[in-house]
């Protein structure tokens, strides 16, 4: 007979386990000084025998870098990142073909790169590519769906916006052992804003959840909504 897992646990478990669900990946936004910085965001992608990364880095024209922003980047949120993304945000200068970056946190990191006629096409051994930004005030209109697999933990997530600029979100997770077995479910919805490469969702709750976001097209049929590090693909 499988024992119940406490709501806490299975919580705790979806969270950890869960690649797939904006609300788990996005940052409750907090107030903080934004800056206008002029720089580039690049979309990094690496593929490991597990599946593939996806990962942003902001490089701004005055040596900032964010790795991962976690407050978007229309603008950027420099004083927010800093408090609370100190391994993510910092400072970089170009040493012959590496950039030498200084973290918030104290630590330093040397990340190689490559460029083809002239662009970055690859940093830190992933490729790298300048995703279109979108309008401001853009409307998406359908759905997107995510979903990830390992041995004993489930999930997926669902994401729909309709041009009136509101959202529904649903998503699932399931942990099954040879003793255990449970699952955790959750319906959310409210209203959303896109300009560039931020998507801000405000629940109904109440609370304000900023992602870096951009449209990934493989083909006429074969569209991708990347949200922070997961992908979610147009039904």
């Amino acid at each position: 007979m499988k024992t119940k897992f406490s709501l806490s646990l299975i919580v705790l478990l979806f969270t950890l386990f869960s690649c797939t669900s904006a609300n788990n990946n996005s940052t409750n936004e907090e107030t903080g000084t934004t800056i206008a910085s002029t720089g580039k965001l690049f979309l990094k992608t690496t593929m490991w025998s597990s599946g593939l990364s996806i990962e942003w880095i902001y490089l701004g024209d005055d040596g900032t870098i964010i790795f991962n922003p976690k407050y978007g980047v229309n603008p950027v949120n420099i004083a927010a990142e800093s408090a609370n993304n100190a391994s993510g945000s910092g400072t970089y200068k170009i040493v012959g073909n590496t950039f030498q970056i200084k973290w918030k946190n104290g630590k330093s990191d040397s990340w190689s790169f490559e460029k083809t006629k002239g662009q970055y096409s690859a940093i830190n051994g992933g490729i790298v590519t300048i995703p279109e930004a979108l309008p401001a005030n853009y409307k998406l209109n359908g759905s997107y769906s995510a979903g990830a697999i390992t041995a004993n933990l489930s999930s997926s997530s669902k994401l729909n916006f309709t041009p009136d600029g509101k959202f529904t979100q649903g998503s699932y997770g399931a942990v099954s052992t040879n003793e255990t077995g449970a699952s955790s479910s959750s319906k959310n919805s409210g209203t959303y804003t896109v300009s560039g490469h931020t998507l801000k969702l405000k629940y109904n709750s109440g609370e304000t959840y900023v992602a870096v976001v951009g449209i990934y097209k493989i083909s006429n049929t074969l569209t991708y909504f990347i949200i922070n590090s997961s992908s979610y693909k147009q039904q």
